[in-house]
């Protein structure tokens, strides 16, 4: 690739398309992970190609993982200040992996319910004869209160 004269990265600097080859990502993920102010680039060239430290991929490295987590990229934009603060984020982290539990387990509880239901309404509807069926639709569905 030839790069316009005034368009140089020193040695420990990488361009978005390094940073996608070595982070295995899209370019486009960069500049959404830019404006989001999750990564910023530690200068530009003249001619507004962005250069990037080699920590970016460390940092983004880091977003994959957390996203693994199921943890939003606000929640992770959130750790990272703490992070670019000096400080260590891990209580933050501990409090927002309680509520995620919290919210799963909520989910849990919800969907083992649906399914309680059904199976309520499957036992029923399996004694009667569905022969007989009077309702216009159905009446299985009809019938629910």
């Amino acid at each position: 690739m030839r790069i316009a004269k005034g368009n140089t990265k020193g040695e420990n600097e990488l361009f978005v398309s390094d940073i996608s080859r070595i982070c295995k990502i899209n370019k486009q993920t960069i500049y959404y992970y830019e404006r989001l102010g999750l990564i910023k680039p530690k200068r530009r060239t003249p001619s507004g190609y962005r250069v990037f430290s080699p920590e970016t991929c460390e940092r983004i490295e880091f977003i994959k993982k957390a996203q693994k987590l199921k943890i939003r990229l606000s929640e992770i934009r959130q750790i990272l200040k703490v992070v670019d603060s000096g400080k260590k984020p891990c209580r933050h982290v501990l409090d927002l992996i309680d509520v995620k539990i919290q919210r799963a387990q909520k989910i849990l509880k919800d969907i083992q319910d649906y399914i309680s239901e059904l199976k309520k309404l499957k036992r029923k509807w399996k004694k009667m004869d569905i022969s007989r069926c009077r309702r216009k639709y159905c009446s299985i569905i009809e019938e629910i209160k």
